[in-house]
């Protein structure tokens, strides 16, 4: 202890400590000694025996492996109490170990397949956490699928939470990447005829199952089938993945996975993509409109027109306005209803809408101007902004429609 400078000091300041006190307190200065030494000794046992048991050979694993099958009750219950110690760096090994097990050793079976169980539990919650707690965007910690899945959704802690939810029926998919356009619509294909089947039989479909899908359609970007378009419409609004839009938790990620599907959508797929759009509160709704006010599809369609008109007039914003203001000049019909003559009930009047009726209410709106004068029949809705009521004349009043839509266009030009 000479030679131990602070050894000597400890040592010294203990002994003076304990002749200092007397009675009760250097008595409680022993045990508290006491039990100290014991707690230290209880962690150098606890510490060699794990240590112990992590570095046996394999030769050892494949004997406590063994010992699973004797006849005695303690040995089995021994083996499987120190291979419960192993952690998850010897989870091949015992994989391998179960392998070489036969039919006839169930009860070897039985042990070994649940500590493999809590061992790849153990592991996936560590895995799990570090991913969710890191901020590099291109580590994946074993999750291999989130580099092309975060290309498509965005690298949030929410998309990440989304991405795991996979897990559950598709696990190829969050631990291995979709390596091209191909693999990713192949791999539609395939989840979209075992939600068919589940349909069929009546299981019905559940979220990861539309998840998988809505991924895989991002993936597979503009190398798409037809088809497969229109099924997934059906599928993506419906219960339970329609509900599951609204929550806010991921809706962030699901607005970005579904604005990369709806863009590939083709024309008849995308009424029902904007109706699921409106009624789910999605932004993404203004771009569907303007995907089929841009179609021919349009022209034909009057009613499509309106509600495309309305998803404008609801999620639009003045930059919008130069791309509404095109139809202000198309007198095509969009609307005709009969109501109530005026003065004389036997005598009933027509009411019409043009599009360019529709396309001055929306443009007043986005441009922030008070249309009530110029609508004074305007009634509001929650869903779609406003009712088609709102911009009907009747066919008499074909002069104010001709002035209102003059002295817009005149007013734009001022301002």
């Amino acid at each position: 202890m000479a030679n131990d400078k602070h050894g000597v000091r400890v040592t010294k300041q203990f002994s003076m400590a304990t002749m200092t006190y007397s009675g009760p307190t250097r008595l409680g200065a022993f045990f508290f000694a006491a039990c100290f030494a014991a707690w230290m000794l209880v962690i150098s046992c606890q510490t060699d025996c794990f240590g112990q048991i992590e570095s046996v050979p394999d030769s050892k694993i494949a004997e406590l492996v063994s010992r699973l099958s004797s006849s005695e009750f303690a040995v089995r219950e021994s083996a499987t109490e120190q291979l419960s110690l192993l952690d998850e760096k010897r989870l091949s090994e015992l994989e391998l170990a179960f392998k070489g097990l036969s039919k006839e050793e169930l009860e070897a079976r039985i042990r070994l397949s649940g500590i493999i169980a809590k061992l790849k539990n153990d592991r996936m919650e560590f895995q799990t956490k570090r991913f969710l707690r890191s901020n590099d965007p291109e580590e994946s910690y074993g999750f291999d699928g989130w580099r092309s899945f975060s290309r498509v959704a965005g690298n949030s802690r929410n998309s990440k939470k989304l991405f795991l939810k996979m897990s559950e029926s598709y696990p190829e998919l969050v631990f291995a990447t979709l390596q091209s356009k191909k693999e990713a619509l192949d791999k539609a294909k395939e989840i979209a005829t075992s939600i068919s089947q589940k349909l069929q039989n009546l299981a019905g479909y559940e979220i990861p199952d539309a998840l998988a899908l809505l991924y895989c359609f991002n993936v597979a970007d503009d190398l798409t089938d037809r088809s497969l378009e229109r099924f997934s419409a059906r599928v993506f609004n419906f219960s339970p993945f329609g509900p599951f839009l609204l929550d806010p938790q991921f809706r962030k990620s699901l607005e970005r996975l579904l604005a990369g599907w709806s863009m590939q959508l083709e024309v008849s797929a995308l009424p029902q993509c904007l109706a699921m759009f409106v009624e789910k509160d999605f932004v993404l709704a203004n771009d569907v409109a303007r995907k089929l006010l841009e179609s021919e599809q349009i022209k034909s369609e009057p009613l499509l027109f309106i509600r495309s008109m309305q998803a404008v007039y609801r999620f639009g914003t003045k930059t919008d306005l130069p791309f509404v203001e095109k139809w202000l000049d198309d007198t095509s019909l969009c609307l005709d209803e009969l109501g109530q003559g005026v003065g004389n009930p036997l005598a009933p009047e027509t009411y019409t809408a043009e599009y360019r009726d529709v396309a001055l209410l929306v443009s007043m709106h986005l441009a922030g101007e008070d249309f009530m004068p110029t609508f004074p029949k305007f009634q509001p809705t929650t869903l779609w902004g406003f009712r088609e009521e709102s911009v009907l004349l009747p066919t008499t009043q074909k002069e104010l429609r001709n002035r209102r839509i003059d002295e817009w266009k005149s007013k734009r030009k001022k301002g």
